[in-house]
């Protein structure tokens, strides 16, 4: 975890430049972001964490942050100087007076050994409440299967099926959604068409084949 942490730390300052700027960045955030934004929607008013917040691309949809990189905080805080950005993991997260709604982790779970995500998800269950969505995304299992990738060391090295992460959740959730996303080789076609693109692949990560894309985004539901 240390060897995550002082990554994003040295990439603080540049990752929003680095990642998302550009236009299969931007693709990839329109895509997260409209699901995000959907899923979101029945918790709208209520306490909303960003896990793993990073340096504050999604906290326009959430009420706190919290991310274990003190670099990505400051570059959080700074962005967002009216929503609270905690430093520390999960575990530190206080409950506060209102219950939390929603949590929604992003390009989080696929840099952690399997145990430490079944801990975040046992931490979300004791946080959320009844009714309470966790969304969470990593590298589908079936593609990296298929194309026989092998991600050496940590950085994006955790690949889930639904399988897996209805195993790691464990009794006390239903897993109520999943959607795939860059099921097409975005980073091979021409900057000026990828925009034509994007919804044809949202299209293909909400069908029978939605396993095929890249990357899974997962909707689990806390028990009512």
């Amino acid at each position: 975890m240390n060897d995550i942490i002082a990554y994003y730390d040295e990439l603080s300052t540049r990752y929003d430049a680095d990642r998302f700027g550009n236009s299969y960045g931007r693709m990839v955030d329109a895509e997260e972001r409209t699901i995000l934004r959907r899923w979101l929607a029945p918790h709208a008013g209520g306490r909303v964490i960003d896990l793993g917040c990073g340096s504050g691309r999604f906290l326009d949809l959430a009420t706190e942050g919290i991310d274990p990189s003190a670099g990505m905080v400051g570059v959080a805080r700074a962005k967002f100087p009216g929503i609270t950005v905690h430093h520390g993991s999960l575990a530190d997260m206080p409950e506060g007076d209102v219950p939390i709604a929603a949590i929604f982790s992003m390009h989080v779970f696929m840099h952690l050994p399997l145990e430490e995500v079944r801990s975040i998800i046992g931490h979300a269950a004791r946080l959320l409440r009844p009714g309470g969505s966790f969304i969470f995304d990593a590298p589908s299992a079936l593609r990296r299967r298929l194309t026989g990738h092998r991600q050496e060391g940590w950085h994006g090295a955790t690949a889930l099926s639904p399988r897996d992460v209805l195993d790691l959740a464990g009794n006390g959730w239903r897993l109520k959604a999943r959607r795939g996303i860059l099921t097409l080789p975005v980073h091979r076609i021409p900057d000026r068409l990828r925009p034509a693109v994007r919804a044809a692949d949202m299209m293909i990560g909400r069908s029978v084949i939605k396993d095929m894309a890249s990357y899974t985004i997962f909707h689990l539901e806390r028990a009512r």
